[in-house]
């Protein structure tokens, strides 16, 4: 099941807007936000230089899944357990718009996301 195609340019619009603000310039450098959507997945992705590799590799690490659900036209939050399991936010229902997703992200009332 695939997100129909108007919802997901929607949602890259949203997701480029907050990895571009999310992190200031001036440590861009050090870290930076992405995301990538597969099929209905939203994966929210950070990323940092690998510590013994600074000038090449870059390492990945999963902040948060959104997860579309057709039938409903709504939108699921996830978070990522140390052991790399997604486990789902029970602290926001299921929305019709992703961006109550990334504000909630963006927010982490609970220090679910960013620690």
């Amino acid at each position: 099941m695939t997100i129909p195609p108007i919802q997901k340019q929607l949602a890259q619009k949203q997701l480029e807007k907050f990895c571009s603000m999310r992190i200031p310039l001036e440590v861009q450098d050090q870290i930076k936000m992405d995301y990538s959507i597969e099929e209905n997945v939203v994966t929210l992705i950070e990323k940092r230089p690998r510590w013994d590799d600074h000038a090449t590799e870059w390492t990945q690490m999963h902040i948060a899944y959104m997860i579309y659900d057709k039938p409903t036209m709504r939108w699921q939050l996830y978070w990522i357990r140390g052991n790399g399991k997604k486990v789902l936010y029970d602290d926001l229902p299921p929305q019709n718009d992703l961006q109550k997703c990334i504000d909630e992200i963006d927010a982490d009332p609970l220090g679910t996301f960013w620690g």
